[in-house]
């Protein structure tokens, strides 16, 4: 499964949700966490962390989430599944599909 990756302090952190009852989990490597998030404002939100509750101040400036809770300052990066993974193998030949003929386009069917 792919997770989202988001980078705090120049590490990267994979992380990813799930449901469980009508709760969520947040998983981080072999940590399952009981979370939950509730508007407040425009920018003030309730994190809930197993049962605990946290005011916490969210701005989001392109790929980049700011948050602000319990006296202290974040910013995470957000890295793109999609972005990344394509990321990872650019200039390897296997990555590419070429069209039957040059100058036409290969229809999906075409490639099963």
């Amino acid at each position: 499964m792919s997770g989202h990756m988001f980078t705090l302090d120049e590490v990267a952190h994979t992380v990813w949700l799930s449901r469980a009852g009508g709760a969520y989990l947040l998983h981080a490597g072999d940590v399952a966490i009981g979370v939950d998030l509730r508007a407040a404002g425009p920018q003030d939100f309730r994190l809930q962390i197993d049962g605990r509750s946290v005011p916490v101040v969210v701005a989001v400036a392109g790929d980049v989430v700011h948050l602000h809770m319990q006296g202290s300052a974040y910013s995470l990066r957000y890295s793109d599944a999609l972005t990344r993974l394509s990321q990872q193998g650019q200039g390897a030949v296997a990555d590419s599909v070429p069209a039957p003929m040059q100058g036409i386009a290969a229809s999906y069917t075409d490639l099963l």
